[in-house]
């Protein structure tokens, strides 16, 4: 009902308050009333209270709704002035370079080898007797990435999908002999069908590029063979060039997914440690504490990213697949229950 009324549809704009107080009453009732014969009387006061929070939360999201359906024009999403800070955006960029400053951060790692790779790659080119030798450049910059297994599974399948769009698109050429306009034809066709498979499939994606820019060229150079066969010895010297520039100089994720668990324990102890003290005190939860379990969600966020790019790294170097996604889960699991004594600690 809150996306159906967000999106201005009347029924469901009409229903929403409805079924939130309906809800709401309904949770009222069984807090007020006894509880059932069979049911301990903590149990159910503890249930009351989950219930009553969920309650809440609903009639938020009601209340939010009429506004975020009435914010849809484009004048109403320009930005605030008052919500630009750029002195803090400044410093949180520096920050974030400060942090990123050494030879064991992977976007440093990154940035030098792409720093090496692009010149290397342009030199090999004017040496190397090839046609069109940018396409070096172009796929030996594309095929490297931060991290190993999007390094060599993105290699591998830019490969791949050059190398079969090089073939469909040679076959078809020579097949066909297309005139101008069917070649432009075979342009929209193949960029469209790039558009449509990229988000399903890098490798299908890549192959009907290769192919719209074949075509695409053809209207300059009417040889789609040769370029066809031009874009696949460039790509594949490149995504070679690529692939051993990584091996040789690589990035592992596991000292940084050990260091991001360390952090998301930490950060759950910070969270627990006012919870908990708020409940010894008797006393309600410190604004503080709302603070530490947003850093506890986005610590848990950062680590849970980083230990599945680890876990996709060959055997000796990877995290030990027990230790990362059991301290993951059972830090889930932590958090979940300071969250519950944080309702007790509130109520």
């Amino acid at each position: 009902d809150a996306a159906g009324a967000i999106e201005r549809q009347r029924a469901p704009a009409e229903d929403l308050n409805n079924r939130v107080g309906v809800v709401s009453d309904a949770v009222s009732g069984l807090r007020h009333g006894p509880a059932p014969p069979d049911v301990e009387e903590a149990v159910w006061r503890v249930l009351g209270r989950r219930l009553a929070a969920l309650a809440g939360q609903l009639r938020a999201i009601a209340t939010l709704v009429p506004d975020a359906a009435a914010g849809s024009g484009l004048r109403d999403r320009r930005p605030y002035r008052r919500t630009a800070h750029p002195l803090a955006k400044l410093r949180a960029d520096l920050l974030a370079l400060q942090a990123n400053a050494s030879l064991d951060s992977p976007a440093t790692r990154h940035a030098l080898r792409l720093a090496v790779i692009v010149p290397g790659t342009e030199l090999l080119a004017r040496a190397l007797p090839v046609e069109r030798g940018y396409w070096i450049v172009v796929a030996a910059a594309a095929t490297i990435r931060p991290e190993f297994g999007a390094t060599f599974t993105r290699g591998m399948e830019r490969v791949g999908g050059t190398a079969l769009g090089v073939t469909v698109a040679g076959i078809t050429a020579a097949l066909l002999h297309p005139s101008q306009g069917v070649t432009i034809a075979f342009v929209g066709l193949f960029a469209w069908a790039a558009m449509a498979s990229f988000a399903a499939s890098y490798a299908l994606g890549f192959t009907c590029i290769t192919a719209m820019v074949v075509f695409l060229l053809n209207t300059l150079a009417p040889d789609s063979t040769q370029t066809a066969t031009a874009r696949l010895i460039d790509t594949l010297i490149g995504g070679a060039v690529g692939l051993a520039v990584f091996a040789v100089w690589p990035t592992w994720s596991r000292r940084p997914a050990q260091e991001l668990l360390s952090e998301l324990a930490d950060a759950a102890r910070r969270y627990a440690g006012l919870v908990l003290g708020a409940l010894v005190d008797g006393a309600p939860p410190p604004p503080e504490a709302a603070t530490a379990a947003r850093q506890a969600r986005l610590a848990r966020t950062r680590a849970d990213s980083v230990v599945a790019r680890s876990l996709s790294e060959p055997a000796r170097r990877r995290i030990d697949a027990r230790v990362g996604s059991g301290v993951l889960d059972e830090m889930l699991r932590l958090v979940h229950a300071i969250h519950a004594l944080r309702l007790e600690a509130e109520d």
